[in-house]
């Protein structure tokens, strides 16, 4: 069936699809659904839900699938920048997707990963913090790549200091914590209020 006609059969799908519209490859109406039994001899392993085959192709072993294995999978079919490698946007976003399609938010998920690093910090000084190092303090965090000092401030190591990319991998680092925690923050949060600045900066015309 075509994935327009999926969303009036399981309308609780509707409003995911509608908020990831603007960024498809195809229309909904150009978009087709099926479950894994359409396959034949060729269905895939017990362990994959679903998969998407660009730009226009959904299957999902079970149907309707969970919401979170088809925000997933209807990831695959948008546009969206090409530096970065599928699985992270398909993985690291299905939360922060659900989270903004559920509240009506209005962002573009594709461009949080090129927020710049004085962009978050100036979210996060609008709420006391002055660095993206000290919300990893208060939240006894230590992300990948940052170590402990002498008297224990965290800061990047010097091998990630050394990376000509070491702003972009830490802004994508905060993000991915951000988002991946989503579940967990409660409303009214620290953690929900800077990711609801940041989803609005991702429609400003400087991105």
């Amino acid at each position: 069936m075509k994935l327009a006609e999926f969303i009036e059969m399981y309308p609780e799908f509707k409003p995911y699809v509608e908020f990831l519209r603007e960024f498809l490859e195809k229309p909904p109406e150009e978009i087709e659904v099926r479950g894994f039994g359409e396959l034949g001899g060729d269905a895939p392993g017990e362990r994959v839900l679903g998969f998407a085959l660009k730009p226009d192709k959904l299957f999902f072993r079970d149907m309707p699938p969970s919401i979170t294995t088809f925000v997933h999978e209807l990831i695959h079919l948008c546009k969206k920048p090409e530096e970065s490698p599928e699985e992270v946007y398909a993985y690291n976003l299905v939360n922060l997707i659900m989270f903004c399609a559920e509240r009506g938010v209005k962002c573009d998920p594709f461009k949080m990963f090129a927020l710049r690093i004085e962009d978050v910090e100036r979210v996060l000084r609008k709420y006391g913090v002055s660095s993206i190092e000290e919300y990893y303090a208060l939240r006894g965090i230590i992300p990948l790549g940052y170590e402990i000092g002498a008297e224990s401030e965290l800061a990047p190591s010097a091998e990630l200091l050394g990376r000509p990319d070491y702003e972009e991998v830490a802004v994508k680092t905060f993000i991915t914590e951000l988002a991946s925690g989503i579940p967990f923050h409660p409303e009214g949060s620290l953690e929900v209020k800077v990711l609801l600045d940041l989803c609005r900066l991702t429609r400003s015309a400087d991105l």
